[in-house]
């Protein structure tokens, strides 16, 4: 069986990892795994779903959180304050926070498990904070967006809506032309990132490119299917 620690840190750069990813990605994701695995994955986690949730919120409305109202009536009143008609921006920016931190950690979590599983499928001993590690650093170039998608929410906060608007605009060219760039840049960088995953892991674990990929996609084609259909808007 290959096992990721079996791989030599190699040197570092001096430049942090964040934005030492886009120019060294496997060397980088190497020196953090051979420290250690956690390094930033939490935060990773974090700012990847508010960054998912500010996108999801400027395109398609506030959905899902107007569909929670009507399971508990303290429920209802938390999600009344922070995107309800009377709700302040900076009330609404809490609550995609919140919202968008939980889905997140969660979708690392889960998607780190289905990695780890579809890597041992093919052989490869790798410990589920490895297998974490290298999906979180690998997306990391995505939290890059955060700061467009926080300006895009925090500009079209009068479009935001407390009713739910699924089966919105899924395509670049379905909207204007200055939310469509940004947009497509955004489809850009997330399937640049599944490219990162699939040769980040590949380099790491001295794999063929094509057994890497049919692992990456065996774990991630039916879980983002999944999460398609039940949040009833695209990837």
């Amino acid at each position: 069986m290959i096992s990721v620690a079996q791989r030599e840190p190699g040197r570092g750069s001096g430049i942090p990892p964040i934005f030492n990813i886009l120019r060294d990605p496997t060397g980088t994701i190497n020196r953090i795994l051979s420290t250690d695995p956690n390094t930033g994955v939490m935060i990773l986690g974090v700012l990847g779903g508010v960054t998912t949730a500010l996108r999801t919120s400027t395109i398609h409305g506030l959905h899902p959180l107007p569909d929670l109202i009507g399971y508990h009536p303290v429920l209802d009143d938390i999600i009344q304050i922070g995107v309800g008609p009377s709700a302040g921006w900076m009330m609404t920016m809490v609550s995609v926070f919140v919202y968008g931190s939980t889905i997140g950690t969660l979708i690392l979590l889960f998607g780190s498990i289905l990695y780890r599983l579809a890597l041992r499928a093919i052989s490869v001993k790798i410990s589920f904070h490895e297998a974490r590690s290298i999906v979180a650093w690998s997306f990391a170039p995505y939290t890059y967006f955060f700061l467009f998608w926080a300006a895009m929410a925090r500009f079209g906060m009068d479009h935001l809506r407390v009713n739910s608007y699924p089966f919105g605009a899924l395509f670049p060219w379905h909207l204007d032309l200055g939310l469509g760039s940004v947009l497509a840049l955004d489809y850009i960088m997330r399937f640049g990132c599944v490219f990162f995953l699939i040769t980040n892991t590949s380099r790491l674990l001295a794999l063929p490119l094509w057994k890497t990929a049919l692992a990456v996609l065996t774990a991630f084609i039916p879980f983002s299917l999944w999460f398609i259909a039940t949040q009833r808007f695209g990837f």
